[in-house]
């Protein structure tokens, strides 16, 4: 099947079909096989959903091609979309029933913050920057991101469990985080004080 099919597949639509999203670049470090392997469970237990993964794609992710182009041979309905507009990726995000940021280790994790912005809840790793963003924001299931079972648990609840999905969605706090402005304003007044009178 090759790369270009795996970027570039066009996969119908189905009526109430649910998408579960994923953004960033993809990579071994970032674990989106897992991601992989949890939807297409899901998928082949009778779940109406659809998994698409927006970002540019790692030479060592590759690897994993072989095992993707088997699931897409039997149907399993996912997409990897790459060089992806701010205007189209706002529109994925719209149309998402929620995001998936299940990595190992991340400096940050915007994606997290894009998510919960847009009213979606993310699974995202207990681990590091990942945790103290979910918790500081609401709107998360924590998950260890070792665990195959626990992200497909994860997913499997919030396309069942409506009530829950809800719950996520009224406990988000986005007016807790910053803007850019703001971040940068509190940047620029920590840069100018003295060295004696920063706190970090």
């Amino acid at each position: 099947l090759g790369f270009d099919h795996i970027s570039h597949s066009q996969v119908s639509s189905k009526a109430q079909e649910k998408l579960i999203l994923s953004v960033g670049s993809l990579d071994v470090r970032k674990n989106q096989i897992r991601t992989v392997r949890a939807a297409h469970a899901l998928w082949k237990e009778g779940y109406n959903l659809k998994l698409i993964f927006a970002g540019n794609v790692g030479y060592k992710f590759k690897d994993y091609y072989p095992e993707i182009e088997g699931y897409l041979s039997q149907g399993f309905p996912m997409e990897i979309r790459t060089n992806l507009s701010d205007i189209e990726i706002h529109d994925l995000y719209e149309r998402c029933h929620f995001t998936a940021f299940c990595s190992f280790a991340e400096g940050f994790g915007l994606p997290i913050v894009e998510s919960v912005s847009h009213g979606k809840p993310c699974v995202v790793s207990a681990l590091g920057s990942m945790r103290e963003i979910a918790d500081i924001l609401g709107g998360c299931v924590q998950v260890n991101p070792s665990n195959q079972l626990e992200i497909k648990q994860a997913f499997k609840n919030l396309l069942d469990n409506e009530t829950q999905y809800r719950s996520l969605i009224a406990e988000m706090k986005i007016e807790n985080w910053p803007s850019w402005v703001q971040y940068s304003q509190e940047l620029l007044a920590w840069v100018v004080r003295k060295p004696s009178e920063r706190k970090t």
